[in-house]
């Protein structure tokens, strides 16, 4: 596999407010990356939004105009591009080496895996994903040919640190991440699979639509083929009666006299709406239409006002009139921009990522790939990595607080910010640190770590003061309290947590 990572810094404070509107800026610089790299062969350029996907597709279109290109091989393909479109998008991909005629497509997760596009050259990566799984299955739908090896070109977008800014972006934490994830795939490490089979959104998904196959069936047989042999071992009967009795409350499904069960009628609408068989989370859309053809759609809370712009598909639009009954937006075209409205999905970091961030920090891999201005930023991230002492201990006291860099994963910072918030600890989190502000003396700061390694808090207590708890499709027909235990183990980390506190308390003395 040959890999190379380039790191782009955005500039300036208003660089965050739209950074596609900087002249000569990062994503400018980018942008012309990609012309020079990806225009001569059939590539595939993940990025982690579709808004992000949006702007690059626009702009290598402005530049395909601007320098004359005979022809433009960049496209477009994600979840709210009409499925026309996506078609022809796959279609190009894999016909492309018949025809000879190139075709790069910029997506998000929609062609990870699963469609057959035929053989990519290389693999574009905008941004570090989010686990090492995702991108070693990305970078292996290239180098399918005999003689080709896999090709990544990876770009790292961060901000420009200032004087006396944030700690954090000092450490230039896109670019270190996307170095963590490329590190360990090059170990051969990836994330152990997801042993989680508390996915209640996912049996209530199974659960009606064994009901709309069958026409209706017993508990027995449902928990039998779900749980029993099914992937949801860890749902037990008394659980599994509690997800059928909540389904029943809301009239989604009945059971009859003789003791089967079948969908209710609302029930029935549920299963026959065309978003049913999309497993994941689902918002009200609005189709996107320039006269009788579908562009795409977008989610109704960024459909912009009559008059304003959108780019979608990657093309410019303007939006001539909204249909709020048949949920349409009508446009036209136009050279008016404006930034995407998309955002972008987050996910779950795992703590092993974290862990070889801080390695890469205190111990120096060689790091060929790197170009050489995003070696200069990590031998940067690294001078003050040490300067600050981190390679001693994983705090720092300013006038501005504490802040601990613990090198654990999403779900762990999760559980320790939830914790800090029940013991009324005022807290800050960024990507990988937390910040205690007000913690000058730090006696109560001591009692949350001791409180941690103790087992003083319960995880399925600590689940229920989480802010958002609906992480998957059904969530919200699934009892409160059922929820909250799910989520105290698919959500958190407490354990993780729990040494991350150990490890802070056998440090020397904080303030």
């Amino acid at each position: 596999m040959k890999i190379a990572l380039r790191s782009y810094l955005q500039r300036g404070e208003e660089v965050r407010d739209d950074p596609t509107e900087e002249p000569g800026g990062a994503v400018d610089e980018l942008a012309a990356d990609l012309a020079a790299r990806f225009r001569n062969d059939s590539n595939l350029i993940f990025t982690n939004s579709r808004g992000l996907s949006e702007t690059l597709a626009d702009k290598l279109t402005n530049i395909s105009k601007v320098e004359k290109w005979p022809r433009n091989p960049f496209r477009i393909h994600h979840g709210s591009i009409s499925r026309e479109i996506r078609e022809e998008v796959e279609s190009e991909l894999k016909e492309a080496g018949k025809r000879g005629l190139p075709v790069t497509a910029f997506c998000t997760s929609t062609l990870e895996m699963g469609i057959d596009i035929g053989a990519a050259k290389a693999i574009g990566q905008i941004g570090p994903p989010w686990s090492v799984n995702s991108l070693v299955q990305r970078v292996g739908r290239s180098g399918r040919q005999e003689g080709q090896c896999s090709i990544l070109r990876g770009y790292a977008l961060d901000d420009q640190p200032v004087p006396n800014g944030e700690i954090e972006k000092r450490f230039f934490p896109n670019l270190l991440r996307f170095c963590a994830i490329i590190e360990l795939t090059i170990e051969g490490w990836l994330e152990p699979l997801d042993e989680d089979d508390w996915h209640l959104s996912t049996c209530i998904h199974q659960v009606l639509s064994i009901l709309r196959q069958t026409g209706g069936t017993t508990v027995a047989v449902l928990h039998r083929q779900l749980c029993e042999s099914g992937p949801f071992r860890a749902i037990k009967i008394p659980e599994f009666l509690r997800v059928l009795r909540s389904l029943g409350k809301l009239q989604l499904i009945q059971q009859m006299n003789e003791g089967t069960l079948i969908l209710a009628p609302d029930g029935e609408k549920v299963v026959e709406a065309k978003e049913f068989y999309a497993a994941f989370q689902g918002t009200e859309e609005y189709s996107v239409r320039c006269g009788e053809d579908e562009i795409g759609s977008l989610p109704a809370n960024v459909v912009p006002p009559v008059g304003q712009h959108l780019v979608l598909s990657g093309r410019r639009w303007r939006v001539l009139d909204i249909d709020s009954e048949q949920n349409s937006v009508f446009v036209e075209h136009s050279q008016g921009y404006t930034k995407p409205a998309f955002m972008g999905s987050g996910g779950f970091i795992h703590n092993r990522i974290a862990e070889k961030m801080g390695e890469i920090l205190a111990v120096a891999p060689p790091m060929q790939y790197l170009h050489p201005d995003g070696r200069k930023r990590i031998e940067s991230a690294r001078e003050e990595f040490h300067r600050l002492e981190l390679n001693e201990r994983n705090f720092v006291v300013s006038q501005n607080g504490i802040q601990w860099f613990p090198w654990i994963g999403t779900r762990a910072l999760l559980t320790l910010v939830t914790s800090a918030k029940v013991a009324g600890i005022e807290v800050d989190s960024g990507q990988f640190h937390l910040t205690f502000p007000s913690v000058r003396e730090s006696d109560s700061l001591f009692d949350l770590l001791r409180g941690l390694v103790e087992g003083s808090f319960d995880s399925v207590e600590l689940a229920t003061h989480l802010p958002v708890k609906h992480f998957h499709k059904f969530d919200e027909w699934v009892e409160p309290d059922l929820l909250d235990k799910v989520n105290s183990e698919r959500v958190l980390d407490i354990k993780a947590a729990a040494d991350a506190a150990s490890t802070l308390l056998g440090q020397s003395s904080i303030g």
